[in-house]
């Protein structure tokens, strides 16, 4: 059996940053594990930025010291979510101008351009050899707007996701 003032470890305690910690007084979020096992999932963490981390152990005689704040863990990149539904303005008969809001997030990087997919009534979807109406990369514009023959349209944002 242990010696008597030594109590085994209840939990362990983590805090992280998203700031370069330059000294022991930086501002952190803080989660308890629930067990003794050195394992914490740590979520909602903002893609493709930096996190410290530091860590404590917690038994019946109280809180040991801190670790020193790991090097900087880059948390990895991931799709955008979807931009907001796009609306159609007719600007000529047979076309409409599309715009759209862009995604709420980036995912961690830069939106680089659209794809823009015209849905026929009827359900039927063209591809990039069709006529003036073309499912493909286009360039956003500085408004995020696009001139298309009308149809349903969906759309979806593409990136390069290589780091």
């Amino acid at each position: 059996p242990p010696p008597a003032d030594v109590a085994p470890i209840n939990f362990y305690r983590v805090a992280w940053t998203d700031h370069e910690p330059d000294c022991d007084d930086v501002d952190c979020f803080v989660a308890d594990t629930d067990t003794p096992v050195p394992v914490l999932p740590v979520q909602d963490l903002a893609c493709n930025s930096n996190y410290w981390f530091k860590v404590q152990t917690v038994n019946d005689f109280g809180n040991g010291p801190w670790s020193e704040f790991s090097s900087a863990i880059t948390t990895l990149k991931a799709p955008p979510s979807a931009p907001y539904v796009p609306i159609g303005h007719f600007i000529s008969p047979g076309v409409v101008q599309l715009t759209w809001e862009v995604p709420a997030t980036d995912g961690g990087s830069p939106l680089t351009h659209y794809l823009v997919r015209r849905i026929a009534v009827g359900g039927e979807s063209h591809s990039s050899t069709d006529s003036v109406v073309t499912s493909g990369l286009y360039r956003k514009t500085t408004d995020g707007s696009y001139a298309f023959t009308n149809g349903f349209v969906e759309t979806a944002v593409l990136r390069d996701l290589d780091p």
